[in-house]
């Protein structure tokens, strides 16, 4: 029995799925079934029921999930507590930032690492989500920002604010208001959203079906940049965090206002390679928590803590 095959079943049995567990892995779907496999046949019985859908634990499954979890964090643990010990360990981090927080908090902490006698030396990329994500599982970065991250073995994810989404544009489309807005404004503004695949135009999408609306015609845009001349000068809106355009909002060329019934929210996390040294993860913490908890307490960007 392989740590490997513990790792491939817990994958599987937590997104339902072989697809999805290959994806969040990045190996082969057959690679995960071979390994999933031969844990089966160590054990002498079925961990997983394999249908048309994917897959359902079976009660075996179940029982054994529990320890297997817990031996992957025993694991995790042991091996943070060795690197504890590495005094002239690198204390430099590759960190990913999406385009919100290079917008936000990313001033303070360029200003923090880069001082001469500063500890941790941060090196920065800032891209979308997803695609940060997917660097940290490939240890391309050793940490990043990234919105509702899925869990992957591969990965430490540690959640830091919740922030409700807000429809920004014109003060002529969205009002003058600050106050919540509802979500069946959209039958009248024209937007400008993210083309697919992305996870934020899927939750817009699925939010108008719920309230039975149909979105009007839109342009599809992915550079923000661009997205903000049409808000400035087409009248077009968008829905984003309130922080990606705060400083055309406070200029008063555009408004934000959250949007409501339903509420559209997303958590930041920071997520980490595994197998970044202790030490350096919490010096990061240390920079990153402060900074989080004092734009909390502002509340401008509609940011709050966790549940």
């Amino acid at each position: 029995m392989s740590l490997r095959q513990i790792q491939y079943f817990v994958s599987v049995a937590r997104t339902g799925s072989f697809t999805a567990a290959a994806e969040n892995l990045h190996v082969s779907q057959p690679a995960v079934g071979l390994q999933v496999k031969l844990l089966e046949d160590r054990l002498g019985i079925p961990l997983l029921q394999r249908h048309s859908r994917g897959v359902q634990v079976t009660d075996a499954g179940r029982v054994y999930l529990g320890h297997a979890e817990r031996i992957l964090e025993i694991v995790d643990e042991a091996e943070r507590s060795v690197l504890q010990f590495r005094d002239q360990q690198s204390r430099s981090v590759r960190l990913g930032v999406t385009p919100t927080v290079g917008r936000t908090i990313l001033a303070e902490i360029v200003y923090a690492t880069g001082r001469p006698e500063a500890e941790l030396k941060v090196t920065f990329q800032e891209g979308v989500s997803d695609e940060l994500y997917k660097k940290v599982c490939s240890h391309e970065l050793e940490a990043a920002f990234c919105y509702d991250p899925v869990p992957n073995p591969a990965v430490t994810i540690a959640p830091l604010y919740t922030e409700d989404l807000c429809l920004v544009g014109p003060p002529a489309a969205v009002g003058d208001g600050t106050d919540p807005v509802e979500f069946h404004i959209l039958r009248d503004v024209r937007l400008v959203l993210s083309p697919r695949p992305n996870r934020l135009r899927e939750m817009i999408e699925t939010a108008a079906a719920e309230v039975g609306i149909t979105l009007p015609g839109m342009i599809e845009l992915d550079l923000i940049g661009l997205k903000r001349e049409f808000l400035l000068r087409y009248n077009h809106c968008t829905i984003s965090p309130y922080g990606l355009l705060m400083g055309d909002i406070r200029s008063g060329q555009i408004n934000g206002r959250p949007l409501i019934a339903p509420t559209l929210s997303r958590t930041m996390s920071l997520v980490f390679d595994r197998k970044m040294p202790a030490l350096t993860v919490n010096a990061l913490f240390g920079l990153v928590r402060p900074l989080i908890a004092a734009e909390i307490a502002k509340g401008e960007l509609h940011w709050r803590p966790v549940p």
